[in-house]
């Protein structure tokens, strides 16, 4: 008996861990995406960038950060605060990184790449829009 509830506990934390990550990477891509198209139909430009960013993080609690990349060099990032290395920094260069955006502009799509450690500090994910 007290197997079979180790094994329903366990499950159940699965279950629950895993639509933790499903969540968080649904966000993910949704930002991605939304900060893609915006670049796409302004020239490769996001105006508005720093608005737009910190309304999609206040609305995906989930998402540590956005940024926006010219040429695979960070231009800009929200929130600023924590992340002010990240600034200049070549996704190119940065061989965690490299591949997931090397993928996003020969397939001309959304990738994710990941775990890797975030400008912040933290492990997570990263989706990439070209």
């Amino acid at each position: 008996m007290r197997a079979t509830d180790a094994r329903r506990r366990a499950r159940t934390d699965a279950v629950a861990i895993s639509a933790g990550i499903e969540l968080q990477l649904s966000q993910t891509i949704a930002a991605a995406e939304t900060l893609g198209a915006l670049a796409k139909y302004n020239g490769g430009l996001a105006t508005n960038f720093q608005q737009i960013a910190g309304e999609l993080l206040a609305a995906r609690p989930a998402l540590a950060s956005l940024e926006l990349q010219s040429s695979g060099v960070v231009r800009a990032i929200v929130p600023w605060a924590g992340n002010e290395r990240a600034i200049g920094a070549n996704v190119f260069r940065d061989p965690p990184r490299r591949l997931g955006a090397n993928m996003a502009i020969q397939k001309r799509t959304l990738t994710v790449a990941g775990p890797l450690r975030l400008y912040g500090g933290e492990l997570g994910i990263s989706a990439m829009a070209p």
